[in-house]
């Protein structure tokens, strides 16, 4: 008989040098819940997998190459967790592609390629990519190839779109930038009328934002698509390329702008990010963007009603100032952690990694998800 190893002994033996040595601060405990989310994903109660299990797992597909220099090693791991998931996000599935092309890999792009039509990613985005746009602009029949099997494979995730959904939020959120845009430049009693003329639009926009969730739940990507106007809609919005290639999402700005939209249900956030409906980075910003309205008094808070504590630091949303920042990074990055959100110093390498290689890892609304 062979030598048998219990669990344990297989974690130590196997898994956990390689993340004592990507992140050396973490406890061995810290570091084994992580492992042992990457090796287990699903809930003991069923075949529901666990998004937040996911992004960990997509972490350590990150450390292959930021810590690791080793892009098959990642392209490897990426492909084992799509296959494992049936939600892979869209901006995961786009990294791998970029990676693939970036080295050169046509075969292992094409399986990529596939995934990334599949969730959403549009042809606009894959050509904005340095290391796609090389790839495919120096082989016609390859190119070809990728194309017709986008031609295959978006149009049915388009078919998956609500698109009265997707309509009604790009009409808010036309309403809610439009009144915004007039606030500039005007004073005195004309800057109060249009201060509370956007006001009033926002709290109808929750209003209206909490009674759709009610009914359909988290209105993410898997529900009203990307910021894309390549998907077919009666509502035509957001021309700028930037933002099809940044992979933004439809829903996060009317979050951001109403605290409300989180406090009058907290824990519809929570089920989403464990869903996969929303990514880790999105729920952090919306959390600690709300608590610092609230800290603000913002008159539209009157709206939510009780509001608890804030418990969590994660230290990503983008307008909140130094002074509201934890300075216990040990603790931002255990909290961080606790939901699939990549450490502060994991953070700092897709950022060098981006700017050296051209491969983009950072996506959404002020390039934080």
């Amino acid at each position: 008989m062979g030598v048998e190893y219990c669990s344990c002994d297989l974690l130590n033996f196997m898994v956990m040098p390689s993340v004592f040595r990507a992140y050396p601060s973490w406890s061995f405990w810290t570091a084994f819940g992580i492992v042992f989310g990457i090796l287990f994903p699903w809930s003991a109660a069923g075949a529901q997998p666990d998004y937040i299990q996911y992004h960990k797992e997509i972490l350590k597909c990150e450390q292959r190459f930021l810590y690791d220099d080793h892009i098959p090693k990642a392209l490897e791991e990426y492909r084992a967790v799509f296959e494992r998931y049936p939600k892979p996000f869209a901006k995961d599935c786009f990294i791998a592609v970029q990676l693939a092309c970036f080295i050169g890999d046509k075969a292992g792009a094409e399986y990529f390629f596939h995934r990334a039509f599949q969730r959403g990613v549009c042809w606009y985005a894959m050509m904005r990519a340095p290391s796609v746009k090389k790839i495919l602009d120096a082989d016609r029949v390859y190119k070809d190839r990728i194309e017709l099997l986008y031609k295959q494979e978006y149009p049915l995730f388009c078919r998956t779109i609500n698109y009265r959904l997707r309509d009604t939020l790009i009409r808010m959120k036309r309403l809610d930038d439009s009144l915004k845009s007039l606030i500039t430049g005007t004073k005195g009693e004309e800057l109060q009328k249009r201060e509370k003329r956007h006001r009033d639009a926002i709290e109808a926009n929750t209003r209206k934002l909490m009674e759709l969730t009610d009914r359909h739940g988290f209105l993410g990507d898997n529900v009203v698509g990307l910021m894309d106007n390549t998907i077919p809609g009666l509502e035509r919005y957001y021309d700028d390329p930037r933002y099809i290639y940044g992979l933004r999402s439809l829903v996060d700005q009317l979050y951001y702008h109403h605290s409300c939209c989180y406090f009058m249900a907290p824990g519809r956030l929570q089920e989403a990010l464990r869903n996969g409906e929303i990514l880790p980075a999105m729920y952090a910003s919306i959390y600690e963007w709300a608590y610092l309205d609230l800290k603000e008094k913002r008159p539209e808070l009157t709206l939510c009603g009780p509001v608890g504590e804030q418990c969590e630091h994660y230290n990503i949303c983008p307008v909140l100032p130094d002074s509201e920042k934890s300075k216990n990074i040990a603790e931002v990055n255990r909290y961080r952690l606790a939901i699939g959100l990549a450490p502060v110093d994991h953070y700092e390498r897709r950022k060098k990694f981006q700017k050296e290689t051209g491969v983009r890892l950072l996506y959404g609304m002020f390039d934080i998800y």
